[in-house]
């Protein structure tokens, strides 16, 4: 069995994602049986063209985009990197879609591409200010590319949106304490973890402002409850530090 990410109002297919790039709802997994895959989407160039030379009713042109995007998501789920990015440019010549720039977005951000990312997601912004998951990764990238005061800034327009949106306080903490603002840091992890207690990230990320600041029992109770939950292979280099650090502060 596989799992997948589908729409929970429409069912599309949405791997990877939070939001459907079709209609822009909620995703949700699901549990699927491996099926084969044929191209869902052949001869868009030419539908594109017809598009082009004629006037299409709301109807055709929407079935004419939900086409388009079930070649990107066939694409992307064949690891066909390079033609699903065509692809997203074939489905935005018929409609530009806010969240199919958000996705858009997405995968040039996996293919390392990091400046086209931004420009699409400042293209997404500029359709729809409020599209939340686009200010995310717009901080995320920002924070990447060493742009702390704006990531910030975009960080907070996320929590402008969504106040409860706790990775986004738990990776704002992190631009602050890049930015040596500690005790602001450690209060942007208090907040992400008071909405999700059993965040890793929150939780480690807390415990080393703590240690940072002289706090040594609340780092060490942070450090704990870090370990506790129980971290994942991936972040094995973080769960020996943790107990290394538990030990130089005698817990």
């Amino acid at each position: 069995m596989n799992v997948k990410v589908v729409c929970s109002a429409c069912s599309r297919p949405a791997p990877g994602r939070t939001k459907c790039m079709y209609c822009g709802a909620a995703t949700r997994e699901i549990h699927t049986a491996v099926v084969g895959g044929d191209d869902p989407a052949a001869a868009v160039g030419a539908k594109l063209d017809a598009m082009r030379a004629a006037q299409l009713t709301p109807a055709q042109r929407k079935a004419l985009f939900d086409r388009a995007c079930d070649k990107v998501v066939a694409l992307v789920e064949a690891g066909r990197a390079e033609e699903a990015l065509a692809a997203f440019d074939e489905a935005l010549a018929i409609e530009t879609a806010p969240h199919l720039l958000l996705a858009k977005a997405q995968h040039q951000k996996q293919m390392g591409r990091h400046a086209p990312a931004l420009a699409t997601l400042e293209q997404a912004l500029a359709i729809d200010r409020a599209l939340v998951d686009a200010w995310f990764e717009k901080a995320d990238l920002l924070e990447t590319q060493g742009r702390l005061p704006e990531s910030l800034a975009a960080y907070d327009a996320v929590l402008a949106l969504a106040p409860r949106h706790a990775r986004a306080h738990c990776d704002r903490g992190h631009v602050l304490g890049r930015m040596g603002r500690l005790p602001e840091a450690l209060d942007a992890y208090t907040r992400a973890l008071a909405i999700d207690g059993a965040s890793l990230h929150a939780w480690f990320n807390k415990a080393n402002a703590e240690a940072s600041l002289g706090q040594v029992g609340p780092a060490r109770d942070s450090f704990r409850r870090f370990l506790a939950l129980g971290p994942p292979p991936g972040l094995r280099a973080q769960a020996d530090y943790a107990r290394q650090m538990l030990a130089k502060l005698g817990g």
